[in-house]
């Protein structure tokens, strides 16, 4: 699977894969960097060495969420593709396949 620190999530159109991702969005440190005033360092580097498990869409198509194994989740602007947080369980004692699930109504973030 692809690396937080450093992977792509890469989209395509469900109509036309033969051409190819429409958009690519890297999760790095620079990308996490910008939520620093948000988050502990320790919050941000756990997401980034996960390896993405789960990935969804938020119910207005806005958001993208990507589940790591670390017991986090980033959550990418669906547009943009820029980090706007990172959701964060009790971490794992190793790496552990997590998923995550929107609440009907999107109001909240299971993970």
């Amino acid at each position: 699977g692809y690396r937080a620190g450093g992977g792509g999530v890469k989209l395509f159109d469900a109509r036309n894969y033969g051409a190819g991702p429409f958009a690519t969005f890297f999760v790095d440190g620079p990308a996490l960097e910008k939520l620093a005033h948000k988050y502990d360092a320790s919050t941000r580097l756990r997401a980034l060495r996960g390896t993405f498990t789960d990935v969804l869409f938020s119910p207005d198509g806005e958001g993208l969420v990507l589940a790591t194994d670390a017991g986090c989740a980033i959550v990418l602007d669906a547009f943009e593709g820029h980090a706007t947080g990172v959701l964060a369980g009790p971490e794992p004692r190793a790496p552990t396949a997590c998923g995550a699930a929107y609440a009907p109504g999107g109001g909240a973030v299971f993970l």
